[in-house]
């Protein structure tokens, strides 16, 4: 499968998904005017993504080489937040597959809620 690359703009993220070097990320800002325009194209390569590791294209992600996702964003907006949640649910069929999968969500510790 060919690898998506976003480069990031004036308020989008940085996108690169590269399952041939186990590359997933997020990284940036996320507050585009038309969330949608960004997003649809990024929702879809992860939906046939997923349908080639259903159909057996890739074997490589194990416990010893699980796929990492990192989701680096120092803000998103509530457009941004419903893909990120569809982009989160098709990742969610992994794991259900028999593909060992690691999300690193990086955020800000004083966003921390603290009890």
């Amino acid at each position: 499968m060919q690898e998506l690359f976003i480069e990031h703009a004036h308020r989008t993220p940085s996108i690169r998904f590269s399952p041939d070097e186990n590359v997933f990320y997020l990284r940036g800002e996320s507050s585009p005017e038309d969330a949608r325009k960004l997003y649809y194209p990024v929702v879809e390569w992860v939906r046939n993504f997923v349908d080639e590791i259903q159909n057996g294209s890739f074997k490589t992600f194990s416990n010893e080489n699980p796929l990492k996702l990192q989701i680096d964003l120092s803000y998103f907006n509530s457009s941004s937040a419903k893909f990120l949640y569809d982009l989160l649910i098709e990742f969610k069929k992994l794991p259900q597959i028999g593909v060992h999968i690691v999300i690193e969500w990086y955020y800000d510790s004083w966003c921390a809620y603290r009890y």
